[in-house]
């Protein structure tokens, strides 16, 4: 199911781009962040500040360089001029967030994806810096507890990043908050268990009922 709709979005983003239906619409917004960052809310805003002449938004992850340097170069090579927008927070704050967001929504994040995505988007972003150079504009959102975020512009900001640390760093930090918070009661049985890339064991019950039932899924 995941590389189906990985298919139809890759195709829907070709459509869009190569669509010069309005050619005034002549750039494309590549969003990404750590899960949890808040980039949906950002892009949900009313007042969020979107060109009027955007093609197209993409909101996904970048820290596979191969992946994102085919996406920004189908956009450069429809003429589109393309930029990058990173929402950056802390990983504790982000595990606190899809933590938060899985028990009102039922979908949150693993600390293994977590980690891999902040960890090794600053690399991925190095080298499509070093493949396009300016061509492709970078901005930075940078949101830090209860402060108000900070945009920042330009490749020269790119290490900040990095503050968080490696792969390592993270995935070592993000086990140690879950395991605590685990521990102490603030993170529930289900929500601990999709955090570690497991299913839920109500969710596991309920398939196994359904099956139980003549149902397959």
């Amino acid at each position: 199911m995941h590389n189906a709709a990985a298919v139809l979005a890759s195709e829907q983003f070709r459509r869009v781009v190569s669509d010069n239906c309005e050619p005034y619409r002549d750039s494309a917004l590549f969003l990404a962040g750590v899960p949890g960052a808040g980039k949906s809310s950002y892009v949900l805003r009313a007042n969020s500040p979107f060109p009027n002449n955007l093609r197209v938004l993409y909101e996904g992850q970048l820290s596979n360089a191969d992946q994102a340097m085919s996406k920004i170069k189908q956009a450069i090579e429809a003429g589109l001029a393309a930029e990058i927008t990173i929402v950056h927070i802390s990983s504790e704050q982000a595990l606190h967030n899809t933590i938060h967001r899985f028990h009102l929504q039922g979908r949150g994040a693993s600390i293994e994806a977590m980690a891999s995505i902040q960890g090794r988007l600053p690399d991925s972003l190095r080298d499509v810096h070093e493949r396009f150079g300016n061509a492709v504009k970078l901005h930075i959102i940078v949101r830090r507890g209860t402060l108000d975020a900070v945009l920042l512009h330009g490749w020269r900001h790119l290490p900040i990043l990095e503050s968080e640390g490696t792969y390592e760093d993270i995935k070592l930090k993000l086990a140690e908050n879950l395991e605590r918070g685990y521990r102490s009661g603030d993170i529930k049985e289900d929500a601990y268990e999709q955090a570690l890339g497991k299913a839920p064991r109500d969710f596991t019950r309920r398939v196994a009922r359904e099956r139980s039932r003549g149902f397959e899924r």
